[in-house]
């Protein structure tokens, strides 16, 4: 336990004592509690007396700094993160078959094309589930889906359709 510093007492102050050997300080405990947030005060590093060189203990021996390096980061979170292998809960960027037949489901609603992306968005969700099927982590099941039976409906509307435009002569 720390004695209480008086006024012909001076507050102790240490190194820091990095793991590759470098040294920062000399610095007062409050100091080494705001390097201690900032993140830049190592699990190993060690604290060095100023006044007694001998005297070296463990950054955790200071219950002031093992408090604050022991909690979690305080860093605010300022952008989105994509999970490793790029399986994202939203969007599936690792399972491109599920997203592009998506796509193709979602644009087999255009006049003309309808058709094409249609059998185009059948075949890749298909494809897309497939891979999601071995690789759950790689997300897409939903995209595969939409895009199966998006691209499926709108490819027999379309094919309907321009059966009917043959019949009745256009």
């Amino acid at each position: 336990m720390e004695q209480p510093t008086t006024a012909a007492q001076p507050a102790p102050t240490w190194m820091l004592r990095l793991g590759d050997g470098g040294e920062f300080g000399p610095a007062d405990l409050n100091l080494l509690e705001e390097w201690a947030r900032q993140g830049r005060v190592p699990h190993d590093g060690l604290l060095v007396e100023t006044a007694d060189p001998s005297r070296v203990r463990s950054v955790f021996a200071e219950p002031r700094l093992a408090r604050l390096l022991k909690a979690p980061p305080t860093m605010p979170f300022t952008a989105a993160a994509v999970p490793a292998g790029g399986a994202s809960a939203l969007i599936p960027y690792a399972n491109p078959p599920a997203l592009i037949a998506y796509y193709c489901g979602i644009f087999a609603l255009i006049p003309g094309i309808g058709a094409l992306l249609g059998v185009a968005a059948v075949i890749l969700g298909i494809i897309g589930f497939m891979r999601y099927r071995r690789k759950p982590e790689i997300k897409g099941a939903i995209h595969a889906w939409v895009g199966i039976i998006l691209g499926g409906l709108l490819t027999l509307a379309w094919g309907a359709l321009l059966v009917w435009m043959f019949a009745e002569g256009f």
